[in-house]
C-alpha cells in the first residue's frame, strides 16, 4: 500500500468537509426530535385556534362568506334527514350533510377548520415516522404542515364550500395509509371507510382516484395473493358504484354539462359552432342564456321559448359535450396543467373569493368578507406558486427517487414507495378530471390534484433523499447499508413476521 507521504497529515482539511462536521454534529437526535415535533403541534393547533377566533369575530350575523354553488348546498342542507333530496340532490350529500349537523355559520367554520388541523398534523406526524433520520423527520413534519398554511388550503375553511372538506379528507386517507403501512394494523382498513365515502361523496371528481386504487388492488392481489388486497379493491369499489347508483338517480351530470354549455359552449364562436352541427338551437332566446349559468336555472326550466333548447340538453347535450372534449386533447393535456399548478397569491385569495361571493354577484344577505389566516405568507413560500418552480420541482423529486430506487431495486417493494408513487401518477389524472368536471370554476376545482401532487412530492422526496444518504455512508464506510438504513430493514422484518401474511404492511410480493 502507496504511503500519502509525510506532507498529508500537515494537509488543511477542506472548509466544506469541516462545514459538513459541524451540520453532522448539530444535528438533533431522536429525543430531540420528538420534542420539536410536540412543541410545533401544540403551536399549530394553537395558530388554527386563533384564526377561527379572528374569522367568527368579522362574521356578519354568524353566517359564513359563500358562492354561488353555496345556495344549493344551504338548501339542500336544509332538507329533512330523510329526504331524497339530502342524499341524491343535485349534488352529493356529503357537503349537505355537514352543513345538515353542523349549520352553516360559526360552527361549520370551527368544524371544518378542526377537521383541517387534525388531518394535516395527523399526516405532518406520520410523515415524519416514515423516515428514520431525526433531520428528514423535522423536514417532512415542517413542509407538511406548511402546505397546510398556505391560502390555497387555508384560505378554504371560510367559506360554503366543499374544498376545505375535502382536502381534509384526502389528507386523513393519505395519513391513515401511512400508518397502515407502519403499524399493519388491519382495522385502519375499516376507519377508512367513511373517510373514503366522505371524499368521493364531497367531490365527485375524487372518484377517479379511486378508481385507479381498484386496479392497483387488482394488481397486488395477482402478485401477491393477500387478502388485504382483495379488501381494498372491494372497499374502493362498493364506493365507487354506491356513488355511482346515487348520481344516476339525480342530475348531478347534468349540472356539469349545463354550465359548460351556458358559460363556455354558448359565448365561444366555435365551440357555439360545433354544437349547432350536432343540433343545439341557436335562436336568440338560447344565445341569452350564454354566461348565465349561475342565474339562469329559472328561466331555463320554464321559458316557454326555449323547449327545443331543454330538449337538446336532455338527449344530445352530453353526447356532443364529450365529442367536444374529445377532439381537442392539446386542451386537456394544457388545461389540466394549469389546473394542477392552480394557486391562489396572499393577497388575490381574498380580492378572488370575494369577486365572486354570492353578495357581490346576486345582492344575497350573509356574504361577507373573509379574514387573512395567520401564517399563509409561510405558507405561500412552501406552495412554490411559480409554474416553473413547481415543474423543477416535480423533475428533481422524480429523477432523484428513481436514483434512489435504482440503488436500492427491492425498495419497489416497500409500501411507503407504492404509496407515494401511487399519489404523485395518480395526481395528473385528478387534475383532468377536475378541469372537465367543471371547466369554469377550474381555479378552485384544481386545487384538489394540486395538494395530492404536494403531499406526494414531499414524502417521495424526504424519503428518496433518505435512501441516497443511506447509500452515501454505505459507501464512505465501505460496505453495506447505514446502520439507519439496516435498522429500518430489520424493524420491516420484525413487523411483517409479527403481523403475519394477512396483517402486514402494505407491500406488493
Amino acid at each position: 500500500m502507496t504511503s500519502a507521504g509525510p506532507d498529508a497529515e500537515d494537509r488543511p482539511t477542506p472548509a466544506w468537509r469541516l462545514l459538513r462536521g459541524r451540520i453532522g454534529r448539530r444535528m438533533p437526535t431522536d429525543p430531540q426530535v420528538a420534542a420539536i415535533v410536540r412543541v410545533a403541534g401544540l403551536a399549530y393547533v394553537l395558530l388554527a385556534a386563533i384564526n377561527v377566533a379572528r374569522a367568527t369575530t368579522y362574521l356578519p350575523a354568524g353566517r359564513l362568506p359563500y358562492f354561488s354553488d353555496s345556495l344549493v348546498f344551504l338548501r339542500t342542507g336544509a332538507s329533512a334527514p330523510w329526504s331524497l333530496d339530502l342524499w341524491a340532490g343535485t349534488y352529493p350529500f356529503g357537503y349537505p350533510l355537514a352543513i345538515r349537523i353542523l349549520g352553516e355559520g360559526v360552527w361549520l367554520h370551527v368544524g371544518q377548520a378542526a377537521l383541517a388541523a387534525a388531518a394535516w398534523l395527523w399526516l405532518a406526524r406520520e410523515a415524519a415516522a416514515s423516515t428514520q433520520r431525526p433531520g428528514l423527520k423535522l423536514v417532512a413534519f415542517g413542509w407538511i404542515l406548511g402546505i397546510s398554511l398556505a391560502p390555497e388550503v387555508a384560505g378554504q375553511h371560510q367559506l360554503v364550500m366543499t374544498e376545505s372538506l375535502s382536502f381534509s379528507a384526502l389528507v386523513g386517507l393519505v395519513a391513515l395509509a401511512l400508518r397502515w403501512r407502519r403499524t399493519g394494523d388491519v382495522n385502519l382498513l375499516w376507519w377508512s371507510v367513511p373517510l373514503v365515502i366522505m371524499w368521493v361523496e364531497l367531490r365527485k371528481s375524487n372518484v377517479v382516484v379511486l378508481a385507479a386504487l381498484v386496479g392497483v388492488a387488482a394488481l397486488w392481489w395477482l402478485f401477491s395473493r393477500r387478502r388485504q388486497a382483495l379488501a381494498v379493491g372491494a372497499v374502493a369499489l362498493l364506493v365507487i358504484v354506491g356513488s355511482s347508483w346515487l348520481g344516476s338517480r339525480t342530475n348531478q351530470s347534468s349540472q356539469t354539462i349545463t354550465k359548460w354549455v351556458l358559460d363556455v359552449g354558448i359565448p365561444d364562436p366555435d365551440a357555439r359552432e360545433f354544437l349547432a352541427e350536432r343540433g343545439m338551437p341557436t335562436s336568440e332566446a338560447v344565445l341569452d342564456l350564454g354566461g348565465m349559468a349561475y342565474s339562469a336555472s329559472d328561466r331555463l326550466a320554464v321559458d316557454p321559448r326555449l323547449k327545443d333548447f331543454r330538449a337538446w340538453m336532455a338527449t344530445e347535450a352530453s353526447g356532443a359535450y364529450a365529442a367536444w372534449l374529445l377532439s381537442h386533447p392539446s386542451e386537456l393535456v394544457v388545461q389540466s396543467g394549469r389546473a394542477l399548478s392552480q394557486s391562489f397569491s396572499d393577497i388575490d385569495i381574498v380580492e378572488a373569493h370575494q369577486k365572486d361571493l354570492s353578495l357581490a354577484v346576486l345582492g344575497l344577505p350573509g356574504a361577507g368578507p373573509l379574514v387573512l389566516p395567520a401564517g399563509i405568507r409561510v405558507g405561500g413560500l412552501v406552495w412554490l406558486r411559480p409554474h416553473c418552480w413547481l415543474v423543477g420541482w416535480v423533475g428533481i423529486t422524480i429523477v432523484a427517487a428513481t436514483v434512489a430506487l435504482a440503488r436500492r431495486p427491492d425498495g419497489w417493494r416497500d409500501g411507503r414507495w407504492q404509496i407515494g408513487w401511487f399519489l404523485l401518477a395518480t395526481a395528473p389524472l385528478h387534475g383532468a378530471v377536475s378541469f372537465y368536471g367543471d371547466i369554469v370554476a377550474q381555479s378552485r376545482h384544481g386545487l384538489g390534484a394540486a395538494v395530492q401532487l404536494r403531499v406526494a412530492l414531499i414524502l417521495v422526496g424526504v424519503w428518496a433523499c433518505e435512501e441516497l444518504l443511506a447509500g452515501r455512508d454505505a459507501s464512505r464506510t465501505g460496505g453495506g447499508r447505514s446502520a439507519v438504513a439496516g435498522d429500518e430493514d430489520a424493524s420491516e422484518t420484525a413487523l411483517t413476521a409479527r403481523a403475519g401474511e394477512d396483517s402486514g404492511p402494505a407491500e406488493i410480493g
